[in-house]
């Protein structure tokens, strides 16, 4: 009886291991897949104030992230116009200043 008790906690022991090792190897994987997957921030100056950003990021995400699409906007990177049909190709980088100015309709009554 007493080598079945011995062989039932030597499979119990293995089997303590193998989840160890299991869960040591995912808990590595993810931790790899994060820091590999994970996109690194960069900061602009968006009107004024420090805004972290992917930094694969262009004008035309920024305006998306900040639900500014189909507005009246001008955008301004760095002291320049840039029209709406470049903003897709406008790549940010890392200190740029954006500002961002929306036109609001009004007049006399």
């Amino acid at each position: 009886m007493e080598g079945i008790n011995a062989d039932k906690e030597c499979l119990i022991l293995l089997h303590h291991l193998y989840c160890s090792i299991v869960l040591m190897l995912y808990c590595s994987n993810v931790l790899l897949f994060s820091f590999v997957c994970m996109p690194e921030k960069i900061k602009i100056i968006l009107n004024g104030e420090e805004m972290k950003i992917s930094t694969e990021w262009t004008l035309n995400d920024l305006v998306q992230e900040l639900k500014l699409v189909g507005r009246q906007i001008a955008v301004e990177l760095n002291g320049q116009i840039v029209s709406r049909d470049r903003w897709q190709l406008a790549a940010l980088v890392s200190r740029d200043r954006v500002e961002i100015v929306h036109f609001v309709g009004g007049g006399e009554e």
